[in-house]
């Protein structure tokens, strides 16, 4: 019986391997035929025993995860971001290509030395009159430029009257609102100065070591320079406006002289005021003005202590390292190049102009030296004087009587006609008094 069972299933099997091949009665029509690409079956066989396991196919490792920056880095990295896209970063962008590309040239510095003129002389004085007027002037051009832009205005008229409008609510407005204007500005200057200072371009790997610090110092500097506006505008102003006033007075100046004399300790003839002024800033450009406010802010602390020359070369320090960078650059470079053939170091200067750098940084050094010493020494007497007042209104406040006054004979004139005054020698309480008042009786009376 087993072998029976044995030979059907050996016959079954080879039935199974070659069935087309087979003609058992079954025709091969009457079956589908296998898809085309399909392989033949392979028949059952029983694994050796003695066989050793195949080894598992292995995987390839899966890539590691790219790093997550932190949420606080992603919301400053997004801020970041948004600022490009800013129409604030487009309305100076678009400023600055009007200095540059402008025909009034002249006009421009004419202006610039005006305004440096004025600052220089007593900015601390006139910074409300500055400030209203320049918050007028901005408001008004972003009028100008969003009418030209859009096509607000139908005609020139009705441009003038949108944009003197605009300039004068705003005028009206800062007028109105001087000290919280100053929260403002100094809260923008602030994060703007500690976005330069300490962050700049670095902000994301500074984020990376240490989340959320970048934004949090860029706060801090916001709130510092709020707090520095509001409560310590006068000596601070007495220090930035005869920095930057002569700043405006040399590069103003230096550009009108330029078009009148070639050379090249002078700007060049034609050339935009506004390029020709970033010179006086070093290879840094406006990232230099972050020091130039550093160097203020140490010598009001200085003044505060008493320290004027000090204050003085505190203020100018930063102008003087700028004009000896143009000078060594101008001492080891010719056409160019070093004697040793190696390229100018332009971190120090700018490749050729090194002759209007250091005499203009040496003017505007000892222009803000001098206008700084004067202002600083108004700031002391404007002090003094304050002080003064603060000590005479207290003392006439609180002066001592050189004879006591007659208490009966002032209240007298308020008694009503028959009656009299009685002054109480010692302390009385009020159960006496209010059992004295039936024996209190008019003059004359029995």
């Amino acid at each position: 019986m087993l072998r029976r069972w044995h030979l059907a299933a050996s016959v079954h099997l080879v039935w199974a391997q070659d069935w087309p091949a087979t003609a058992n009665g079954f025709n091969p029509g009457d079956v589908p035929a296998p898809p085309v690409n399909m392989q033949p079956q392979i028949p059952f066989q029983m694994p050796d025993a003695m066989a050793e396991p195949t080894a598992l196919p292995t995987m390839p490792p899966e890539p590691s995860p790219a790093p997550v920056a932190p949420p606080m880095c992603q919301d400053f990295l997004k801020l970041r971001s948004q600022v490009t896209k800013s129409p604030v970063r487009t309305y100076v962008q678009n400023f600055g290509t009007w200095l540059r590309e402008s025909p009034y040239q002249t006009a421009i510095a004419l202006a610039a030395f005006a305004i440096g003129c004025v600052c220089a002389w007593d900015g601390p004085r006139l910074w409300e009159n500055l400030l209203i007027s320049g918050c007028s002037m901005a408001v008004a051009w972003l009028a100008h430029f969003e009418s030209s832009k859009n096509d607000f205005a139908p005609n020139l008229p009705s441009e003038l009257v949108l944009t003197l409008a605009a300039g004068g609510i705003t005028g009206l407005a800062v007028y109105s609102g001087f000290e919280g204007t100053q929260v403002i500005i100094g809260a923008v200057i602030g994060f703007a100065a500690a976005a330069n200072c300490g962050v700049g371009s670095q902000a994301q790997a500074i984020d990376n070591s240490l989340p959320g610090i970048s934004l949090t110092w860029c706060c801090a500097g916001s709130i510092f320079g709020a707090w520095v506006l509001v409560t310590w505008r006068r000596p601070l102003l007495a220090c930035l406006a005869p920095l930057f006033g002569s700043y405006l007075v040399v590069a103003g100046l230096g550009t009108l002289l330029g078009d009148c004399l070639d050379t090249e300790f002078l700007p060049l003839q034609g050339a935009p005021w506004s390029v020709e002024a970033s010179i006086l800033l070093g290879p840094l450009g406006l990232h230099a003005l972050t020091w130039h406010c550093l160097c203020a802010f140490l010598a009001a602390s200085l003044q505060n202590c008493g320290r004027r020359a000090l204050a003085v070369m505190a203020l100018i320090g930063y102008v003087v390292l700028l004009a000896l960078g143009a000078l060594l650059v101008g001492v080891q470079c010719h056409d160019g190049t070093r004697t040793d053939g190696s390229a100018c170091p332009e971190h120090l200067a700018f490749p050729g102009r090194w002759q209007w750098q250091c005499a203009g940084c040496t003017a505007w050094a000892i222009l803000a030296a001098y206008t700084g010493w004067r202002q600083l020494g108004a700031l002391q007497v404007y002090l003094s004087r304050k002080l003064s007042r603060r000590t005479s209104r207290s003392r006439s406040s609180y002066a001592p009587l050189d004879e006591p006054p007659n208490v009966e004979s002032g209240l007298q004139a308020f008694v009503p006609p028959g009656y009299t005054v009685t002054t109480v020698t010692g302390p009385q309480r009020l159960s006496g008094f209010v059992s004295s008042l039936p024996h209190r009786r008019p003059l004359g009376t029995v």
